[in-house]
């Protein structure tokens, strides 16, 4: 049975007739529904486009989607604020913006909108600090580190808390994802020997090293922290030759008693031989 083009026609009419549905034709369906109305995101690549605008935008675009993507994976995205940032980003990604009949003022629009997105993420990564950096130590390594971190926004995040070493070896030596609530909050970071195979230290050798507060590719906060060697790692060579020295000198005088006590047991004997040889018989 093949399709019968009357039958649709009728249809139509009837669905029309009845009011409970409207028939637009595609133009004007285009007229009543701009192209800057409708959510079409940006392509992504760029060789197709020319133009200073245009690529500029295309540019300004990739750097702020990184941030922001940064930032609402590591902030309470539920928020207004972060829906605010969000939709600045949505705003500059419209391929309305690459439009060959909009005037430069208007394309560059787009761009605003796309610092627009960056800069208020970075205020609002801006928000988190690093407050203070402790070494707790015993007498022998550093044992952990606490980092103080302040959130001055009204909601929370998740963020990685990364230890690092400096200077030729950037290595991540140790790691922490936390949740930080408004306000002030402590993280401690267990310290990982910078020399496996030095098995008799359980913390970090002497040096500079990096504590940083990270959402996703993002560094948000970076302090440098010096651990140094305790007083008594520093000068075990001087207590050892000290304690030798004074065991030595023990002995000697354990050694020097000795011998004294022999010479007064030995001339105690000689003083009573004497006197039994001296004694008339």
């Amino acid at each position: 049975m093949g399709f019968n083009p009357e039958s649709l026609a009728e249809v139509m009419r009837q669905a029309a007739a009845s009011g409970a549905f409207r028939t637009v034709t595609l133009g004007e369906l285009v007229e009543r529904y701009l192209s800057e109305r409708r959510p079409v995101f940006l392509s992504r690549y760029a060789a197709h486009e020319t133009g200073l605008i245009a690529q500029t935008l295309l540019r300004e675009v990739g750097a702020a989607r990184s941030l922001v993507a940064d930032y609402l994976s590591a902030a309470d995205n539920t928020t207004i604020r972060a829906g605010a940032i969000a939709e600045l980003l949505f705003r500059a990604e419209s391929r309305h913006w690459l439009r060959a009949d909009l005037g430069p003022e208007r394309a560059e629009l787009g761009v605003r909108y796309a610092h627009a997105a960056r800069q208020a993420a970075e205020r609002e990564m801006g928000l988190l600090t690093i407050e203070d950096v402790r070494v707790e130590t015993d007498t022998s390594s550093a044992d952990s580190i606490s980092v103080s971190l302040r959130n001055s926004s009204a909601y929370s995040w998740t963020v990685a808390v990364v230890l690092r070493g400096r200077g030729s070896e950037d290595t991540l030596l140790s790691s922490q994802i936390t949740t930080l609530q408004p306000g002030l909050s402590t993280v401690a970071l267990q310290c990982i020997p910078s020399n496996p195979a030095d098995t008799l230290r359980r913390g970090l050798a002497p040096g500079t090293y990096a504590v940083e507060v990270r959402a996703g590719s993002s560094t948000i906060a970076s302090q440098a922290v010096r651990v140094t060697t305790p007083w008594l790692s520093r000068h075990w060579v001087w207590l050892a030759v000290a304690g030798a020295a004074l065991a030595l000198v023990v002995l000697m005088g354990t050694v020097a008693r000795c011998r004294a006590t022999r010479r007064r047991a030995a001339g105690a004997t000689f003083r009573r031989l004497t006197r039994r040889r001296s004694a008339p018989s």
